[in-house]
This record gives C-alpha cells, structure tokens and sequence, in this order.
C-alpha cells in the first residue's frame, strides 16, 4: 500500500510522540514510587530539572539528527508503503529499548535512588524525543 510522503511523515512524528508520551508517564510513575518509599527526601523532585537539562542535549544533538536523517531517508523513497516510516533496525532497536526498560525498572522497584535514576533516564529520554520531534515539522522539501 503505497502512500503520500507527507503521510508517512506524520506517522513516524506520531510514533516518535507516543514513544515521549509513554517514557514521561513512566516516569512519573518511578517518581511518585520513589516518593512512597521516602517521601522525607527531595531528590526525587530534581528528576524533572535533570530529565529537562539531559533530554535538551540528547535532543539537540542525538535525536534531532536522527529525525533529519529519517526525514531526508523518506523524501528519498520513490514508492513509499506504510511500513517504511522507520527502518527495519530501528524496530529492533525499539523492541531492545523497551525491553531494556522494563528490567532496569523492574531491578529499581523498591529501592530509592535506583527508582530516580530510571526516573531520570526515561525523563531524559521523554524530554529528547520531544525536543528532536522538531525535526518533523520542518517546511517540506517541493518534489519534482
């Protein structure tokens, strides 16, 4: 099923969205355990600041470049299909990231600093995916 450029587009922006919505749920999640546990201590609260100060770096100079690539990559395609939106390592990429996720949150359950540390990763994460999301409303390219 062949589709538009600016489609294709606009799924991938979509799935790289739900990616950020998911990890700054998550997050808030592994915060607000972290606060069950001891809620007494602060550090927990600086999760935000540190997610927002890492995920700008992460975003401006990791993520950003890999929407452009990806962006450029689909302008290229001659025919687009649906399933083109990313490449086929960045499905397994997500599947190992997810995976890897979901252990190290498992591993922090119950234990304070390593339920902020995953807070802040995801944070991070979350707030770099976002920043890097940019990328995808660039003005489109006219095709000849």
């Amino acid at each position: 099923m062949m589709i538009h450029h600016q489609h294709l587009n606009s799924l991938a922006a979509i799935i790289w969205y739900f990616g950020s919505i998911a990890l700054f749920a998550k997050s808030g999640e592994l915060i607000l355990a972290a606060e069950e546990l001891r809620p007494e201590e602060l550090a927990h609260w600086l999760v935000p600041g540190s997610g927002v100060v890492l995920g700008w770096l992460k975003g401006r100079w990791i993520f950003r470049r890999a929407c452009r690539k990806n962006r450029l990559r689909i302008i290229r395609l001659e025919q687009p299909k649906l399933w083109q939106c990313y490449r086929g390592a960045f499905y397994l990429m997500l599947a190992l990231m997810i995976s890897t996720g979901a252990l190290l949150s498992t591993l922090a359950h119950g234990h304070y600093f390593g339920l902020i540390s995953v807070a802040s990763l995801d944070m991070a994460l979350a707030f770099g995916l976002l920043y890097g999301s940019r990328e995808f409303w660039q003005p489109w390219p006219e095709m000849s």
